[in-house]
């Protein structure tokens, strides 16, 4: 209740001055809106955890996150993603 949660994104690692890698992260933040003070990580729960990845589709379905697909990049693609991911944030 009153959180805002936060999955992934990319971390660009300059590899020369033409060139960027693109590292997915796949770390799982939550903010308390009540009280605004930081973003704290938090574990998903279990061993298993969705690669990493960037503009991710989140929704909350009880106490669970539902993480729907995102993107992730190799080389020069972008490859989207198809898979759900379901992480329980009741303990969170």
């Amino acid at each position: 209740k009153d959180r805002l949660y936060a999955f992934g994104g990319v971390v660009d690692e300059d590899i020369s001055d033409e060139y960027l890698n693109g590292v997915c992260m796949n770390d799982l933040f939550e903010l308390n809106l009540e009280k605004l003070s930081s973003w704290k990580s938090v574990s998903s729960g279990t061993e298993q955890k969705p690669n990493g990845r960037y503009n991710t589709g989140l929704a909350i379905v009880g106490k669970e996150l539902v993480l729907f697909g995102g993107l992730v990049e190799l080389g020069d693609a972008e490859v989207a993603l198809d898979d759900i991911w379901s992480i329980p944030i009741d303990k969170a």
